[in-house]
């Protein structure tokens, strides 16, 4: 609300009895102050009340918010006998008045990343190509999207603002996948070979700082390297061919 302390008093009064707990009332010096706080998205929109009364409403939060206070703000402009006038701080596209066009190309790209994440991590399968593959490819997804967004007209405002956080978006989104798609294929060897490790089979265990391979050990692991030759050496776990044998 903006406007003199009595007309703000009486207005959230109003509001109070119309709609209990609703909104959240915030008192600013002027139209200036309340436009600045609606762009920086510290409140949904307010009006400002006195002989111009405006209402001022930020599109790109929502269409339903934008229709109660257009609503709220023309009641109050009855009552006193004049008329509202609109600021919008956020209009949206002018080929997309609604917001339904980018809306609509959200979720298809959300679940690229998904599918990113997935194929990403079943193509590389080493930690550090993935670490690198994933944020390059959301890059890429996130600029296709928001330059075909921009082109036919849904998306309004600056390349790089939307590029960034739509590029966010598909990083985490494939991450996420990505880490899901890892624990499942670490899982699978696993089960398939009915169990943990057997009992008694050999452990190649690597010489640490305070341990040093003596020549006895190093023997010893050469001769016992036919015997790991079907060990699994991407993630140390055993065949099936060795669980069936071990049983």
């Amino acid at each position: 609300m903006a406007g003199p302390a009595a007309a703000v008093q009486q207005v959230d009064q109003t509001l109070e009895r119309l709609r209990p707990g609703a909104f959240a009332v915030r008192g600013y010096t002027d139209l200036d102050a309340l436009t600045r706080a609606a762009a920086e998205r510290e409140v949904y929109g307010g009006f400002v009340v006195g002989p111009q009364p405006v209402t001022v409403v930020a599109s790109g939060g929502g269409s339903t918010v934008v229709a109660l206070l257009t609503e709220i703000g023309e009641g109050l402009a009855a009552q006193s006998g004049t008329s509202a006038e609109i600021v919008d701080v956020a209009p949206p596209a002018a080929d997309d008045p609604r917001g339904t066009g980018f809306g609509s190309i959200v979720l298809p790209v959300f679940m690229a990343g998904a599918i990113l994440g997935i194929a990403v991590t079943q193509l590389a399968g080493r930690a550090r190509i993935i670490a690198m593959a994933l944020p390059a490819a959301a890059a890429v997804i996130g600029a296709v999207a928001v330059g075909a967004a921009m082109l036919v007209g849904v998306a309004a405002g600056g390349f790089w603002s939307q590029w960034l956080a739509m590029t966010a978006g598909i990083w985490a989104v494939s991450a996420a996948m990505a880490g899901a798609a890892g624990s499942l294929d670490g899982q699978a060897p696993e089960a398939h070979c009915g169990g943990p490790r057997p009992a008694g089979a050999p452990v190649r265990r690597r010489a640490g700082r305070g341990l040093r391979a003596t020549p006895a050990r190093r023997l010893s692991r050469r001769r016992s390297a036919p015997a790991a030759a079907g060990r699994s050496r991407r993630r140390g776990r055993w065949c099936s061919a060795q669980c069936t044998t071990a049983t």
